[in-house]
Order: C-alpha cells, then structure tokens, then sequence
C-alpha cells in the first residue's frame, strides 16, 4: 500500500484525502503543518497523523495544498526533514497562486535532493469528485503519476515547471472574465429597472449557460475578496510578461468595485439566486 502525505488547510485538500483513502491509499498529514484543522477532522475519516520527518522518510509522495501564506513554511521544513534520509519522498505543490510563488519553489527545490512537481486542480471543493483531473508539469513526472495512477486523471502541460500554475490562473482568468461581464450588465439592467425580465430571456434562451452561472454567482458573493486576489495574481503575470491584460484589467476593477461597496452582502441561501444575488449590484 502506497503511502500518500498530504498538508492542507481547507475543503478541498480534504476531499482530495477521501479520494485517495477510497482508494486504498494510506494517507498521512503532520498535524503541525495543517493549521485549522483540528485532530479529529482528519482522523476521523482515516487520515493518520505523522511527523515531518517519518514523512520524509517513509512516504511514497508528498503533496502540498496549504494556504498561500504558509507555503513556504511547510516547504522549508519538509526540505529539513529530507535532510535526515538519503530517498526523501517527492515533492508536489498544489499551492501556489502566482508565478513568483512558483519560481521560488523551484528554486528552493534546485538546490534540494527531492523532486518537485508542480500540479493544480481545477475544481472547487464542493465539486471534487473521484473524476477529477490533476494538471500537473516538470521533469519529474513519473514518480508522481505512477503512485497514485488508479485514483485520478491526470494530463501532463509539459517540462517548464511554472506550466502548472500559468495554466490554473489562466482558467482562473477567463471564467472571472465571464462573471465579470455578468456583472456589469446587471449594473446597466438594474439602472434601468430590467433586471428580471433579461435575466428571464437570458434562462429561457441559454439555459445549461444560465445554470452554470447561477451556480458560480453564488459561489463569488461568498468570497469575493479571495476571487480579486486571484486576478491580482493573474494580472501581475500577464504584466509582467507584458502580455496584453486589458479584460484582466477591467475584470479586476469590476470585482473591486462590488468588494469596495460591500454590494454582495451575505444572503441565505434560501435567497441565493442569481437575480436575487445580481439586483444587489448598482
């Protein structure tokens, strides 16, 4: 049995562990790594706790999906802890929310002895499912890919280790676009008074559309801040590559606009509907 570590700090790196442990994976965490979760959130469904450096030692892959803040936290003690044995287990970061992010750890993992792989997952955590797809680039793909084949896709971008994390703020960028253009028609339709009579045509002629939206609005007025930090991501790698950015730019003043004025308020969920969610914004 394959011994598969995991650090993680939300829903989805949990989810992730019940994949893995459904199927038939051993799944270990450090306990000190995963700030947030208490010891019975993750015991409680057959994550086994673990210190960093038997980690290091005895796990056949380390994968890394804790918040941005911490990322190099839990990097530099891993890479200590694989100081302490001759075949430290690989290395695959599913953190990392900017290309600067990433081109510190490969840097850091250049220096190193362990292999470092950078994955992304493109699903939020209400929809991870036994289906779900890890994009994943680097020279080291082999090892990462064959220990834990049976239990998810997987589709390779290639060597350049920083693919990854382009290709997750990518798609990132391009759905927020579409919210971002959502949006900015309910401004207009709600200064005219519209709102439900569109949003009524835009059901009844481009419903599977339609319902992807609903669905994805309410899931934005729950983190707004985080969505613009994203872009903010996205944006600083597109001008830095000096890549044209006009529509990341406009998305980005968009979300901003709604956080600033605090014009997606808490709703219920009973209330969460996209006309509903959409008339908030004037």
């Amino acid at each position: 049995m394959n011994t598969i570590a995991i650090f993680y700090t939300d829903a989805i790196g949990e989810n992730l562990a019940r994949i893995l442990i459904k199927n038939k994976y051993q799944v270990v965490t450090d306990p000190n790594l995963i700030a947030g979760q208490s010891a019975s959130s993750f015991e409680g469904f057959g994550v086994l706790p673990m210190d960093i450096n038997q980690i290091a030692k005895k796990a056949d892959l380390v994968i890394s999906m804790v918040s941005s803040d911490v990322i190099f936290d839990v990097v530099m003690q891993y890479l200590e802890a694989s100081l302490k044995t001759k075949r430290p287990a690989q290395f695959v970061d599913m953190s990392c929310r900017s290309v600067e992010q990433a081109r510190k750890l490969i840097a850091l993992f250049e220096k190193s002895n362990v292999f470092f792989t950078n994955a992304s997952l493109l699903r939020n955590a209400e929809n991870l499912s036994d289906d779900v797809c890890i994009y994943f680039c680097g020279e080291h793909r082999h090892v990462f890919k064959k220990t834990i084949h049976d239990a998810f896709k997987f589709v390779y971008l290639g060597t350049e280790p920083l693919l990854a994390t382009a290709f997750e703020l990518c798609y990132s960028g391009f759905t927020k676009s579409l919210m971002a253009s959502l949006f900015e028609t309910a401004f207009v339709s709600n200064y005219y008074g519209i709102t439900e009579r569109l949003f009524s045509e835009f059901k009844s002629t481009m419903p599977g559309a339609f319902s992807d939206l609903e669905k994805s609005a309410i899931n934005y007025q729950r983190d707004m801040k985080g969505k613009c930090q994203e872009l903010q991501y996205y944006n600083s790698m597109l001008s830095s590559e000096n890549i044209e950015h006009s529509i990341a730019s406009a998305t980005e003043r968009i979300f901003n606009r709604i956080v600033d004025n605090r014009l997606f308020r808490k709703i219920e969920s009973a209330d969460a509907t996209l006309v509903s969610l959409i008339k908030r914004l004037k």
